[in-house]
């Protein structure tokens, strides 16, 4: 609804030549933003996936996300990381569950996992952040440019 009010909006600014002109370069970006926005939640589903395969204990107090499903506290979570926000990695749960062993070769084993969790975090600040955002910016001053 809001979208589409922009949309009415945009065309009642053609009437202005200058304001024709700034609606018609919002209405190219906005074209060819779409599929990158596609893209990117796409890499957004695929890295909260991997955050709670791997065992990231999102919000485990259930301070932020408190009546919101699993798959949106994963998913929410790492669209802040994506951003800038969100959090830091919990290996809370490799911890306890390295607790929980009983063994001489116990001490360590939970390592590796944390050093999972802390690659995916940065892979996905890397591919988000840094890579796709260039992307938007670039494809937003292509679209500047052709207009």
């Amino acid at each position: 609804m809001v979208f589409y009010g922009m949309i009415i909006l945009l065309d009642l600014f053609k009437v202005q030549d200058k304001m024709g002109q700034t609606a018609k370069v919002v209405e190219g970006v906005i074209r060819e933003v779409i599929p990158f926005i596609i893209f990117m939640l796409a890499w957004v589903l695929v890295f909260s996936m991997l955050h709670r395969v791997i065992g990231n204990n999102i919000d485990p107090k259930k301070g932020k996300y408190k009546k919101v499903s699993e798959f949106m506290r994963f998913f929410l979570n790492t669209w802040g990381m994506s951003l800038g926000g969100g959090s830091n990695p919990n290996s809370f749960t490799w911890f306890s569950f390295e607790d929980s062993i009983d063994g001489e070769n116990r001490e360590g084993s939970s390592y590796v996992m944390v050093f999972f969790l802390w690659l995916n975090h940065i892979m996905n600040q890397l591919l988000i952040k840094t890579f796709l955002l260039s992307f938007l910016i670039a494809i937003i001053k292509g679209s500047y440019d052709r207009q």
